[in-house]
């Protein structure tokens, strides 16, 4: 990868001892185990919201990966070991999804034959066998994606190769683990908003890890790109509340009534200054964009505001705890990904030198 080479005056990623994320990681993990023994559903539903938010970044970092491959520019090289180990924490999300399935008939209506869903459309998409097919399919695809760009054996053609797999995919799970929660709701640009959601995070855990890197070599590329997908994802879903609650559409009107009362509906409430007035209003001042104390604050508001925004979407039915279980999944998944994924960079990095010193010595 071209934006593998790392200056020797800037540092790598602030991320604490790997051995210290993974603790909290397990700790977490370990809270979830005994709260699926008093609360099971809202264990499961803070699993699923944790899963989607946390999906978010290696699926994010790897779609960012692809495409500079592809086009080149600063800002991969500032976003480099980053998004690097950002890929390397995709080889764990398909054992996080295999644990969603205990709690499948809790989530997904379709999934125990309370939806009422048109039969084509349970028969060949909303079914169990269906749901396990894309969803592994996909992850397996993308973990072995992250794990050639971390190796650099992508390459051109196996990077284009590899972003029309990701845009087929990302179209297919989004619909099925987000928008199937409530099957009788329909979004024909859900994909791509969750496509560019993906892409935004990644940017956000850039901003928030690697500030100074990032102006030191991007200058304000990366604040730049932040401001573009989060207006991209706040059009793409502002535009479909317009479209659905001015266009005769009861049934999808209803869907928003329901997320908007109640203790759910102060999420989406959160969410707009941390993840759209945040990244949006922020990343539009030059300074802000050229400030790595600036950019740090804008990263963890826009990671907070995407975690808000996926409770706000997918749980106004679950128990009140399943917030609460979200935050402990995603600091569970987040610290064991990112400890073993801090290891094994760590390996192929001190392997790569190794290579380079031979090479060097012939």
């Amino acid at each position: 990868m071209s934006a593998s080479i790392s200056p020797p005056d800037l540092p790598a990623p602030l991320v604490p001892s790997p051995w210290i994320v993974s603790f909290v990681g397990l700790a977490a993990a370990v809270l979830l185990a005994v709260g699926v023994a008093l609360e099971p559903r809202a264990v499961a539903w803070g699993w699923l919201v944790g899963f989607l938010v946390w999906s978010s970044a290696p699926i994010g970092a790897i779609a960012l990966t692809l495409i500079h491959e592809t086009t080149g520019g600063r800002w991969g090289l500032a976003a480099a070991p980053t998004l690097r180990l950002g890929a390397i924490c995709a080889l764990m999300l398909p054992v996080y999804f295999a644990l969603v399935f205990p709690g499948l008939k809790i989530l997904y209506p379709w999934a125990n034959g309370g939806a009422q869903t048109a039969p084509d459309v349970a028969h060949f998409y909303f079914n169990v066998p269906v749901f396990a097919s894309v969803g592994f399919v996909s992850l397996f695809g993308w973990a072995v994606i992250g794990a050639l760009l971390a190796t650099g054996a992508l390459g051109l053609l196996g990077a284009s190769i590899a972003l029309v797999f990701h845009g087929f995919a990302v179209g297919l799970v989004a619909v099925q683990w987000m928008l199937s929660v409530d099957p009788q709701f329909s979004d024909s640009a859900f994909g791509a908003e969750i496509a560019v959601q993906q892409i935004m995070f990644a940017l956000a855990a850039v901003a928030a890890i690697q500030p100074r890197r990032a102006v030191a070599i991007a200058d304000g590329d990366i604040g730049g790109l932040l401001l573009a997908t989060a207006l991209g994802a706040f059009y793409l879903g502002l535009m479909t509340f317009i479209v659905k609650w001015y266009g005769d559409q009861p049934v999808d009107a209803a869907w928003y009534l329901a997320r908007v009362h109640g203790f759910w509906g102060g999420f989406i409430v959160g969410a707009f200054p941390l993840a759209a007035v945040a990244p949006i209003v922020g990343c539009a001042w030059e300074r802000v964009r050229a400030s790595p104390a600036a950019m740090r604050t804008v990263g963890l508001a826009t990671i907070v505001g995407i975690l808000l925004h996926d409770l706000w979407f997918a749980v106004p039915a679950a128990p009140a705890l399943a917030a609460p279980a979200a935050v402990l999944s995603l600091i569970a998944m987040a610290g064991l990904s990112v400890g073993a994924a801090t290891l094994l960079d760590q390996r192929l990095s001190s392997r790569g030198r190794r290579v380079e010193a031979r090479g060097s010595v012939r």
